[in-house]
């Protein structure tokens, strides 16, 4: 990498991680629980030097990294091409993912796009091809509290407006009062480790139990009180009645959650939208 990628490009200061090595400036990575800042999770050292990311570098790198994807100092721009397509699926349809990279627009403007997550880290890149246009941002906490990618859409509004991510929806009248207190009884639950299985359908009963349970157990407890419950959204959708919420927890963090359920009150899905919605 150093050979073929990093030094051809002027990345200086892009390398493998160490944690041995003294290197200058470098930035801790850390976590919240319950509220209070923590230390990155420890990991082995054997699984900081693989390729699904695993990387020192700074913003200035990725600067060089981004003006050299213009240009085919590092591969053809029949392979660049070939990276950008969405992929077949034996299916016969298309996943908007490349080679690495996400695939989709923003009112007409196509954006190139991915982040990554590891150690204490969360971080984005946002390449606004038609618009020559790239943003990114690194943040040092973990990635169930910090979104970069609000930070970059947010940023690419500000240099062309049409980008610009749609403001927040404004909450409807909740006619359903029952099931909003249904949604509720059950982020309750979940926070506390007494999650009802028997409350969904058998299918997300196998999606929901054990593991996202506990994991989202965790993002709440992090989350801290929850302070407002907002219907964004009502509607008919395959058969299923479907409820899409904000929540607006005493910390500050924001997150949409689309709720639906059977004629039965099953819950057949549970599933976060977005944060900052």
């Amino acid at each position: 990498m150093q050979e073929r990628i990093f030094g051809p490009l002027g990345m200086t200061t892009t390398r493998v991680i160490s944690e041995q090595d003294i290197i200058p400036n470098r930035a801790a990575g850390y976590r919240l629980v319950k509220g209070g800042l923590k230390n990155q999770e420890w990991v082995s050292p054997s699984l900081n030097t693989t390729a699904d990311g695993a990387l020192y570098f700074t913003v200035l790198d990725l600067g060089k990294w981004d003006a050299a994807l213009y240009t085919e100092k590092l591969l053809k721009r029949s392979s660049f091409d070939e990276m950008w397509t969405p992929v077949k699926l034996n299916s016969g349809k298309t996943n908007p993912y490349g080679f690495g990279w996400r695939l989709h627009d923003i009112r007409g403007h196509r954006v190139i796009e991915h982040g990554g997550a590891w150690q204490g880290f969360t971080t984005g890149i946002s390449r606004y091809v038609d618009d020559k246009l790239t943003v990114v941002a690194l943040t040092n906490l973990d990635s169930r509290h910090s979104r970069p990618d609000e930070i970059i859409h947010g940023v690419a509004g500000l240099y062309e407006p049409a980008l610009a991510p749609v403001p927040p929806s404004k909450p409807i009248e909740d006619k359903e009062p029952q099931v909003t207190a249904l949604f509720r009884s059950v982020l309750q639950k979940i926070s506390e480790g007494k999650a009802d299985a028997a409350a969904f359908t058998e299918e997300a009963r196998k999606e929901w139990f054990p593991d996202r349970a506990r994991r989202f157990k965790e993002t709440l407890e992090d989350s801290g009180p929850l302070k407002t419950v907002d219907l964004l959204e009502r509607k008919e959708e395959a058969g299923l009645r479907s409820y899409r919420y904000r929540l607006v927890f005493e910390t500050g963090r924001v997150v949409s959650f689309t709720l639906k359920l059977t004629n039965e009150n099953k819950i057949a899905e549970l599933k976060r939208d977005s944060a900052g919605e």
